[in-house]
């Protein structure tokens, strides 16, 4: 995605998950934040999934890594934009 779009898709993906939480928040669903513990018990469980995308990225001759970090950046930014 080039840069230009980043806010808009951000803004757009923030939306659609802000209308997501009300429409389960109508059906009485609840949710759950993770510890901090929790939280790093799942990223440990996706290292090998991350790791994966990377390889095949790099086979398919893109820069995996670049890709990846660059994805990583854009979610701490709109995590912390969007909370």
């Amino acid at each position: 995605m080039s840069k230009k779009y980043e806010d808009i898709t951000a803004k757009a993906w923030g939306d659609s998950d802000e209308s997501g939480r009300e429409f389960c928040l109508k059906l009485a669903m609840s949710s759950l934040k993770l510890s901090d513990e929790e939280s790093a018990k799942f990223k440990a469980a996706m290292k090998p999934v991350f790791e994966e995308y990377v390889k095949q990225a790099n086979e398919k001759g893109l820069d995996g890594q670049a890709i990846f970090k660059a994805a990583q950046e854009m979610v701490e930014k709109y995590n912390k934009e969007y909370k």
